[in-house]
């Protein structure tokens, strides 16, 4: 990549030293397979932890019940980060807020547990088909 097209400013932040920096977190394993955990820009500070979204979302997607899940930031009025999910759940399902956040509690710990659960019917999605995350979180801004 050159760079990008009449944006010097977002170019000099992403090629620097002849290295495209794409911002994606990962991994080697011990078997050197790269692990993605995510994007930098993503990670949150809460809980006096970094919580890394796809960790949570991971962990919800073991729940039998869950189909889909969208872990995002929402920063509060005293700009203190919070995290939360939004699922949707299979069809019959009886899984509630607590729940899930019990379910995370236990496959992850308790600092990685969602301050809010939202049930959505689907996902609002981006134009690539990725849960539209921004949206998300606009729809929760100042409140934790």
């Amino acid at each position: 990549m050159l760079g990008y097209c009449r944006e010097p400013e977002l170019t000099a932040v992403t090629i620097r030293d002849g290295w495209v920096h794409t911002g994606d977190l990962g991994s080697l394993d011990e078997n050197g397979c790269l692990r993605l955990h995510g994007r930098m820009g993503e990670v949150m500070k809460t809980n006096g932890i970094k919580v890394h979204p796809t960790d949570v979302e991971n962990a919800l997607l073991t729940h039998p019940e869950v189909a889909q899940a969208a872990v995002y930031r929402v920063v509060d009025d005293d700009r203190v980060e919070h995290i939360h999910a939004a699922v949707v759940v299979r069809p019959g399902s009886t899984a509630d807020s607590g729940t899930l956040v019990g379910h995370v509690a236990a496959e992850l710990s308790p600092k990685h547990v969602p301050a809010v659960v939202t049930f959505y019917d689907t996902l609002p999605l981006t134009g690539a088909g990725k849960p539209d995350k921004q949206r998300l979180a606009t729809r929760h801004s100042g409140a934790a």
